[in-house]
């Protein structure tokens, strides 16, 4: 369901808040194998301003491309990241709050992405950057929020109208995390694993667990 698919446009939407302080290299959301051929990223690069690079990459074999885009810590950016199929194109697109900030030097085409790797939120392992082998060195610090995957490429008007609104399910949303789940699903002893679940809203019952946290 996750995983970038042939022929069809690929998006993830995020909110994210991210401290006003210095950090290290951080993984927001990963799904690569474990021979680092086949997957994606989306993490932030180091930094020690008010400002840090947030960089999306896809790797299908020898085949490999990322976009970057300036992020403002201290507020909730709205992130959505495509890789754009429409009209015939194959570039990666970074919006930051429902505006195109930045798009792919160049313009490449991925086979299906089919490795049955978990899907990592808040952490993850080495992945390439730019042909080099690259470590994050910290755990996410900060908050996420609306977590969507689509196999369709969102519009900026789609964007705009929903970036805080709810979802409905479509054919297209294949996964979706509010962070919200009701208080009558959890228990009073918060030892309880009942209250590490994270419910998916798409439809698809994609339901997961939070951990060290």
């Amino acid at each position: 369901y996750i995983n970038p698919p042939t022929n069809k446009s690929f998006t993830i939407e995020v909110q994210a808040f991210l401290p006003n302080q210095q950090n290290d290299r951080q993984v927001l959301l990963q799904k690569i194998s474990k021979d680092l051929s086949q997957g994606f990223t989306l993490h932030l690069e180091p930094s020690s301003t008010s400002t840090v690079d947030g960089v999306f990459i896809i790797t299908s074999g020898s085949v490999n491309n990322y976009v970057t885009a300036s992020l403002t810590k201290g507020k909730f950016n709205h992130i959505c990241v495509s890789l754009n199929r429409d009209a015939g194109s194959n570039f990666l697109q970074f919006f930051v709050d429902e505006k195109l900030t930045s798009e792919s030097k160049k313009e490449k085409s991925f086979q299906d992405i089919t490795d049955n790797s978990d899907l990592l939120i808040g952490s993850g392992s080495s992945f390439y950057f730019n042909n080099i082998l690259t470590t994050p060195t910290q755990t996410f610090s900060g908050t996420l929020d609306e977590l969507r995957i689509f196999h369709s490429y969102r519009t900026q008007q789609q964007q705009s109208l929903y970036s805080s609104k709810g979802l409905y399910a479509s054919d297209s949303l294949k996964l979706y995390y509010r962070f919200n789940e009701p208080s009558s699903s959890l228990s009073s002893n918060i030892n309880d694993p009942v209250n590490s679940i994270v419910l998916d809203s798409s439809g698809n019952s994609l339901h997961s667990f939070v951990s060290n946290c």
